[in-house]
C-alpha cells in the first residue's frame, strides 16, 4: 500500500488488514513497513497472505480486490495505492 500521508497509509493498512484477518484468519501478515518505508514522496506498507501451492485462489482474489476496492471507495481513502505481487521475495 501506498500514500503521501503516513497517518492515511497506517489507518487504511490496519483496516485492510482487520477486513482479510476475519475472512482469512491466520493467513494475512502485517501490516509493516518495508525496509525502505518512503519512495519519491510516497510511504509505504506490506501486508502479506500465505496460501498454499496447491490451493485454488481465485475465490481469495476477489474477495481480496472486494475488500480493497471497499477501502478504497471512502473518499478520504481515494488516493490510497494497492499494489498486489503474488510472488514475492
Amino acid at each position: 500500500m501506498k500514500h503521501r500521508d503516513i497517518d492515511v497509509l497506517n489507518e487504511a493498512a490496519d483496516n485492510y488488514a482487520r477486513q482479510l484477518r476475519e475472512v482469512f484468519a491466520t493467513r494475512v501478515v502485517g501490516p509493516e513497513y518495508p525496509n525502505v518505508a518512503r519512495v519519491r514522496g510516497l510511504y509505504l506498507k506490506n501486508i502479506m497472505m500465505r496460501f498454499e501451492r496447491t490451493e485454488a485462489i481465485a475465490q481469495a482474489k476477489s474477495i481480496i480486490m472486494e475488500i480493497g476496492d471497499k477501502l478504497k471507495s471512502d473518499k478520504h481513502l481515494s488516493s490510497l495505492q494497492i499494489h498486489f505481487d503474488v510472488d514475492p521475495q
